[in-house]
């Protein structure tokens, strides 16, 4: 499936489901393969292709990333609940859903990609993975939680949800709340969007004064 001109998300999301409810297929049978590591590894792999698919990401994106960006729950969890189904003993929504957000405490709700200096570089896209605003290793971490830049931002969003924003704490305050959501989400998407008009910006200086060398020249 392209991540370009392809099924928009909604539609996705469907195909997951349904992908989902073949994988699960009596998994209160087959539960105890999940012990086995190459079982349950091509169990995972199977679903990282879907998380994938959804959030329309690169291959590149931890399995993690993809599954906290998707809005997929872990298909380990997927199986518990199934079982707990079968069995009678279900609990809360919030159980399982606490259990997924657990492991995404310290996987960051951006996939890494884009205007960093660490993923340029990685990817031959830059001689430098250095910041440009204050020259410091340019990663997703140092954007979000520790650039200069965006100290403002920061505090902004810190104040209005009472607490520090560290990288331990965001998904969870994220997902306390929508109101957190949407003000860590609007932050991100701020700070990501400043960061390509700045980086657009420069760019287009740079191309002009080659093109006045040029001229220069002549």
């Amino acid at each position: 499936m392209p991540n370009k001109g392809g099924p928009r998300s909604s539609v996705r999301k469907v195909l997951r489901s349904v992908a989902h409810s073949v994988m699960l297929y009596a998994a209160p049978i087959w539960q105890r393969a999940m012990d086995h590591n190459q079982s349950k590894k091509k169990v995972e792999q199977t679903q990282r292709r879907v998380a994938l698919w959804v959030c329309s990401e690169y291959r590149t994106v931890s399995t993690e990333a993809a599954i906290v960006i998707s809005g997929t729950v872990p298909i380990k969890l997927q199986v518990e609940k199934r079982i707990a189904k079968r069995t009678g003993v279900l609990q809360e929504e919030e159980h399982y859903t606490r259990q997924w957000h657990k492991r995404g405490h310290k996987t960051l709700v951006l996939s890494g990609h884009g205007c960093f200096g660490y993923y340029k570089r990685r990817f031959a896209l830059s001689d430098t993975d250095s910041c440009a605003y204050c020259g410091d290793c340019d990663t997703t971490l140092h954007t979000v939680f520790a650039c200069p830049r965006w100290r403002y931002q920061r505090k902004g969003v810190e104040e209005n949800l009472g607490r520090a924003l560290t990288v331990e704490s965001m998904v969870a305050l994220m997902v306390e709340s929508e109101d957190n959501w949407r003000t860590v989400a609007d932050y991100l998407g701020v700070v990501m969007r400043r960061k390509e008009e700045d980086e657009r910006r420069v760019n287009l200086n740079l191309r002009a004064e080659i093109r006045r060398g040029l001229r220069k020249r002549r």
